[in-house]
């Protein structure tokens, strides 16, 4: 069985909710339930627990 790679359509945190960042560049995000930040370098998103 073949299949396309998957495609990334936006970033989402831990819990599943949506994260308002482009798919590549750069940029910051700090959820406002856990003050977990998520930092966007290229085309990855690392997350910095509060």
């Amino acid at each position: 069985m073949v299949a396309p790679p998957p495609l990334r359509t936006r970033w989402c945190r831990s819990a599943g909710e949506r994260i308002d960042l482009p798919l590549t560049g750069s940029g910051e995000y700090q959820c406002p339930h856990t003050g977990d930040r998520y930092l966007l370098e290229g085309d990855r998103v690392s997350r910095r627990p509060a």
